[in-house]
């Protein structure tokens, strides 16, 4: 991303996976860094350059929103299987990281149709069990 700001966070989950296959449409934008961040000191500079509304913070996260659009912003503390994935100035997680982390999203809550939807179209691509240990079959 060409924002000094989100530099360290790359594109996960369903809109990421679209973006990929075209499966779906995805209205949300999930932000993930490998490295911890200042929620706080995000939180500040995400409200004065794009007027972010904070739906929820934690350590590591933020939740809310930026002109209607859902945005999360998360520290993943789990290596990833593959390297990023560049489209223009577009970070984004592989398929095979997108699937391990759906079936970790459903064995969890299981709760979110969506997730059971991309976990499908990744089937036509891969097997479960690939899925499951994150490498493309």
């Amino acid at each position: 991303m060409n924002d000094e700001l989100l530099k360290a966070f790359f594109l996960v989950g369903g809109t990421a996976l679209s973006l990929q296959i075209g499966h779906r449409i995805s209205i949300d934008l999930d932000l993930f860094t490998i490295a911890s961040f200042d929620d706080n000191q995000m939180l500040s500079d995400l409200e004065d350059k794009y007027k972010f509304q904070l739906d929820y913070q934690s350590k590591n996260t933020l939740k809310g929103e930026i002109s209607g659009v859902k945005v999360d912003l998360i520290t993943h503390n789990y290596p990833l299987v593959k390297p990023l994935l560049n489209f223009g100035s577009v970070r984004m997680a592989s398929p095979d990281d997108i699937a391990a982390m759906k079936l970790n999203a459903i064995s969890g809550n299981g709760t979110r149709l969506k997730d059971f939807i991309d976990i499908a179209y990744l089937s036509s691509f891969m097997t479960l069990i690939c899925c499951f240990v994150g490498v493309m079959c």
